[in-house]
Protein backbone atom coordinates (compact mmCIF):
# COMPACT_ATOMS: atom_id res chain seq x y z
CA UNK A 1 0.00 0.00 0.00
CA UNK A 2 2.64 2.48 1.47
CA UNK A 3 5.88 2.66 -1.05
CA UNK A 4 7.20 4.98 1.25
CA UNK A 5 7.66 5.15 4.97
CA UNK A 6 7.06 8.60 6.55
CA UNK A 7 7.98 9.48 9.96
CA UNK A 8 4.53 11.53 10.21
CA UNK A 9 1.57 9.22 9.06
CA UNK A 10 -0.94 11.07 11.32
CA UNK A 11 -3.23 11.39 8.18
CA UNK A 12 -3.09 7.81 7.31
CA UNK A 13 -3.82 6.85 11.12
CA UNK A 14 -6.85 8.97 11.19
CA UNK A 15 -8.30 7.77 7.94
CA UNK A 16 -7.89 4.23 9.14
CA UNK A 17 -9.59 5.12 12.47
CA UNK A 18 -12.08 7.15 10.73
CA UNK A 19 -13.05 4.36 8.54
CA UNK A 20 -12.88 1.53 11.27
CA UNK A 21 -15.26 3.62 13.33
CA UNK A 22 -17.42 4.74 10.20
CA UNK A 23 -17.68 1.22 9.81
CA UNK A 24 -18.31 0.24 13.39
CA UNK A 25 -21.10 2.65 13.40
CA UNK A 26 -22.83 1.38 10.02
CA UNK A 27 -22.85 -2.00 11.47
CA UNK A 28 -24.34 -0.78 14.95
CA UNK A 29 -26.66 1.52 13.13
CA UNK A 30 -27.70 -1.40 10.51
CA UNK A 31 -28.42 -3.40 13.44
CA UNK A 32 -30.82 -1.26 15.63
CA UNK A 33 -32.80 -0.63 12.22
CA UNK A 34 -33.19 -4.41 11.88
CA UNK A 35 -33.94 -4.78 15.02
CA UNK A 36 -36.50 -1.66 15.21
CA UNK A 37 -38.21 -2.80 11.71
CA UNK A 38 -38.61 -6.81 13.58
CA UNK A 39 -40.36 -5.20 16.51
CA UNK A 40 -42.72 -3.09 14.60
CA UNK A 41 -43.65 -5.90 11.95
CA UNK A 42 -43.96 -7.91 15.30
CA UNK A 43 -46.23 -5.21 16.66
CA UNK A 44 -48.39 -4.78 13.70
CA UNK A 45 -48.76 -8.61 13.17
CA UNK A 46 -49.70 -8.29 16.83
CA UNK A 47 -47.46 -10.72 18.09
CA UNK A 48 -44.36 -9.97 20.11
CA UNK A 49 -42.41 -13.27 18.56
CA UNK A 50 -42.30 -13.80 14.79
CA UNK A 51 -44.32 -16.82 14.13
CA UNK A 52 -43.62 -18.64 10.80
CA UNK A 53 -46.77 -20.51 9.62
CA UNK A 54 -45.68 -23.52 7.55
Amino acid sequence: MAAKKKPRFNGNVMIIILTAVGAAVAAGVAAAVEGITKRILTRKKGGRKPKVKS
